[in-house]
């Protein structure tokens, strides 16, 4: 686990929220590496996933050896690819362009998960939500989200790709969070 990960995790605050800012050859380890410590610390993960697919996803966290029974999914992918489906399982899918929509299922999820557990929404990626949303959108969804999640008292880390990252998108996002981590 990279360093800057495990620094960030020795002091966990309650109901804190996390910019991870990553370079794109370490996105796939990097997201292993928080959904697993997050799951051993007994977490229930609502798991946004805008770059794979949930199959994808849960083949390589099974593969990490990750317990899927706590990790929820809202997948932004597989309808892209023409597959019509509206849930399956541990999953729910949504179109990416959809942030409405997105925030509403965000919503459900979470309120379907125990009361008083831990829960923590993981977003993969900001970087991705903007191919198919302005910049203007993702940056009002974000803050409304951040926003929700602290009235929620549910943690959240959104990570955003370094080498796409929109500039301005990002100072706004770290504006509204209470940490941001960039990985180098």
């Amino acid at each position: 686990m990279p360093d800057a990960i495990q620094s960030y995790f020795k002091d966990i605050e309650d109901n804190e929220i996390v910019l991870f800012i990553v370079p794109e050859v370490q996105l796939p380890q990097i997201e292993k590496d928080i959904i697993k410590y997050v799951s051993q610390q007994g977490y229930y993960i609502v798991y946004v996933n805008a770059n794979k697919p949930y199959t994808t996803m849960t083949n390589i966290f099974q593969k990490e050896g990750i317990v899927m029974d706590k990790i929820f999914f809202v997948d932004l992918v597989t309808n892209l690819v023409g597959i019509n489906v509206q849930r399956a399982g541990n999953c729910v899918f949504c179109p990416p362009q959809a942030l409405t929509n997105l925030s509403i299922t965000i919503k459900s999820v979470v309120e379907s998960l125990p009361k008083e557990a831990n829960k923590i929404l993981f977003l993969d990626s900001i970087s991705t939500l903007l191919l198919y949303n302005e910049s203007v959108i993702v940056t009002r969804f974000a803050h409304a989200l951040i926003a929700k999640l602290r009235e929620w008292k549910v943690k959240g880390m959104m990570l955003t790709l370094e080498q796409e990252a929109d500039k301005k998108l990002i100072s706004q996002i770290t504006s509204f969070a209470d940490k941001c981590v960039s990985i180098k």
